[in-house]
């Protein structure tokens, strides 16, 4: 995703720079997709509310499998016998994400507890679990790597009764293949804090973890759950999920430092930047008028410092802008 920023004029005046501006830098983040299931009541199919989705809802309706539904402002799970499973209720993102980082929360709760697995499985692998794994009863996700264990999952201590906020961070690396993607996960962290700012050391494990796969890219929800236990009835509801938000992390460039080279028709340009997570563009216009900004420099990575870099000025008169994605 690409995010415009400050703009900076620069007027030359016999080829020497009238204004020198400070530079600044921090961290943000927007919804890419948010789902409060705030419809009628009934089933989620064909439903297309929320924002950010490429579409409606879909589900499977084939034998055995059970009703979702939005009921009373919720997803809700109402279970069709003792073995019940449903993997395709689905709702795609219109724009997937697979580089930088990454948010996903979800406020969930299962009302009868143990031996299903239920949650949701957001990524285009499809095998990554974010609720809560087979016969566990705590809030997990599952395949990431701890220590030397691949593929385990990373069990918080917070039962899947509780009705729980659960947040995931994925920092993607498609450079290395995805092989190096690292998760951090929340389990009601303070509400009080946008999740971009949570701290890793308030997470299940107070760190990050390496995953041992690539996830592919996060491009929707698909709802799964499943498993057996006899004292279920048909028709109860078995779990809940509220307020879906996937959220893009982004940067935001301040003001930007600009210095003529004396003897030359250059300048340089100087900002604040965020790690190599992210890379820098500055484009430039020679009218406010003109609909189009025409890159300058491309591909300039971040190094959590000031960049400098140089360009020519051609015009009596420039505008510049710094973006970063």
């Amino acid at each position: 995703m690409k995010t415009q920023f400050r703009k900076t004029k620069l007027v030359l005046c016999g080829m020497v720079a009238c204004g020198i501006f400070a530079g600044l830098q921090s961290a943000r983040a927007a919804a890419d997709a948010t789902e409060n299931f705030d419809y009628s009541d009934g089933p989620l199919l064909g439903l297309n509310g929320g924002s950010g989705w490429a579409g409606a809802w879909f589900n499977d309706s084939g034998p055995g499998n059970a009703t979702i539904t939005a009921t009373e402002g919720k997803l809700q799970f109402i279970t069709a016998g003792t073995n019940a499973v449903t993997s395709d209720i689905y709702r795609q993102l219109a724009s997937p994400i697979n580089s930088g980082t990454a948010y996903l929360s979800i406020r969930m709760q299962s009302l009868n507890g143990g031996l299903r697995y239920f949650g949701v499985a957001p990524f285009s692998d499809g095998n990554l679990l974010f609720g809560s794994g087979s016969t566990l009863t705590n809030w997990a996700i599952n395949r990431v790597t701890i220590g030397t264990n691949t593929n385990t999952s990373l069990e918080s201590s917070i039962p899947t009764t509780v009705e729980s906020l659960l947040v995931l961070k994925v920092e993607f690396d498609a450079a290395a293949g995805g092989v190096n993607e690292l998760v951090t996960f929340w389990v009601n962290p303070n509400e009080s804090i946008p999740v971009w700012e949570l701290d890793v050391a308030d997470a299940v494990g107070g760190q990050v973890y390496e995953t041992s796969m690539n996830w592919g890219s996060l491009s929707g929800l698909r709802v799964n759950a499943g498993g057996y236990k006899t004292s279920y009835t048909p028709g109860f509801t078995d779990f809940t999920m509220d307020d879906v938000q996937i959220i893009r992390e982004s940067v935001m460039v301040g003001d930007v430092a600009i210095s003529p080279l004396p003897g030359t028709n250059a300048v340089t340009l100087t900002w604040a930047t965020s790690s190599d997570t992210f890379s820098y563009t500055v484009e430039k216009k020679t009218k406010l008028t003109d609909a189009t900004w025409n890159p300058s420099l491309t591909d300039i990575p971040g190094n959590n410092g000031n960049v400098t870099v140089t360009t020519a000025v051609d015009q009596v008169e420039s505008f510049y802008r710094v973006t970063g994605e």
